[in-house]
C-alpha cells in the first residue's frame, strides 16, 4: 500500500508538475533519488536498525519517487526522438516498461537465491547509476507548444486534466 498509494494519489499532481520542469533533469534527480534510498535500505539490512518501520519509510520514499518518475518517465521520450517516430517510440516504451515488469522479479528472484537478498538489493542499486550516468549526456527538446490554450494555474491545468481523462476514455 505505501509503494503504490503514492502513486494514485499524487499521480495526476505531479502530471501537472512534470508539465513544467525540465524533465531531463527531473530523471536524473528522480533515477538518483531511488538510488540512494537503495544503497540506504541495503546498509540498513546489514545492520540491526532493519525495522518494520525502516521498511515501511522505504517503501513510502520510493513510492513517492515512483509516483513523480511514471509521468517524467512517461515526458522524457517524446522529447528525445523525432515527430515522425512517435509510434515507434510509445510502442518500445510501453513495450521496455511492460517487460522490464516481467522480467525485474525474475531476475530479482533469481539472483536472491544465488547471492542474497542484500546483495540483490545492492545490485538493483547500481542498475540506477549507468542510467543516471547516460540521462545527464542526453539533451532533450523543450515542451512543444500547442495552439489550444493551456491553464497557467496549477488547479486549472490539474482540472483540465481531468476533464481531458473523463472525455477522452
Amino acid at each position: 500500500f505505501l509503494n503504490l498509494a503514492p502513486t494514485f494519489l499524487c499521480g495526476p499532481f505531479f502530471g501537472v508538475i512534470a508539465d513544467r520542469i525540465d524533465v531531463r533533469r527531473a530523471s536524473i534527480v528522480n533515477y538518483a533519488s531511488v538510488c540512494l534510498i537503495t544503497f540506504g535500505f541495503v546498509a540498513l539490512t546489514t545492520t540491526s536498525w532493519l525495522t518494520a518501520w525502516a521498511v515501511a519509510g522505504f517503501s513510502l520514499a520510493t513510492g513517492l519517487i515512483s509516483s513523480l518518475n511514471h509521468p517524467v518517465r512517461m515526458s522524457l521520450p517524446p522529447r528525445l526522438a523525432p515527430a515522425a517516430h512517435m509510434t515507434s517510440v510509445i510502442a518500445l516504451t510501453a513495450t521496455n516498461f511492460n517487460v522490464s515488469r516481467l522480467l525485474g522479479p525474475v531476475m530479482g528472484g533469481a539472483l536472491i537465491q544465488a547471492v542474497g537478498a542484500t546483495a540483490a538489493l545492492f545490485v538493483a542499486a547500481l542498475c540506477y547509476v549507468p542510467v543516471v550516468i547516460t540521462l545527464n549526456f542526453v539533451t532533450a527538446r523543450d515542451r512543444a507548444t500547442s495552439t489550444e490554450a493551456v491553464p497557467t494555474g496549477f488547479i486549472a491545468a490539474l482540472v483540465g486534466g481531468v476533464r481531458y481523462a473523463f472525455d477522452h476514455p
